[in-house]
């Protein structure tokens, strides 16, 4: 799953393409200079369609790190 997540954060938020994986680990939203309400949408939506799952309004606003988006996708995978 791991990879998977990493991809999309490399592909929605484009100056993260060249960061290592545990670099991408550790970001949150402050510190992504391209975080913004369309990347958000973005990556919602890419987590989705690739994850196969429905986020609540709620999960949605949490998702503010690449950690919680990890956390929130185990949670309705498991």
């Amino acid at each position: 799953m791991d990879d998977r997540l990493l991809n999309i954060f490399r592909n929605v938020f484009l100056d993260l393409a060249d960061k290592s994986g545990e670099m991408i680990s550790k970001v949150s939203r402050e510190e992504v200079e391209t975080w913004d309400s369309m990347n958000h949408f973005v990556l919602i939506s890419s987590l989705e369609e690739e994850f196969g799952i429905s986020l609540s309004d709620t999960e949605i606003l949490e998702i503010n790190s690449f950690a919680m988006a990890k956390g929130i996708i185990q949670s309705k995978t498991d």
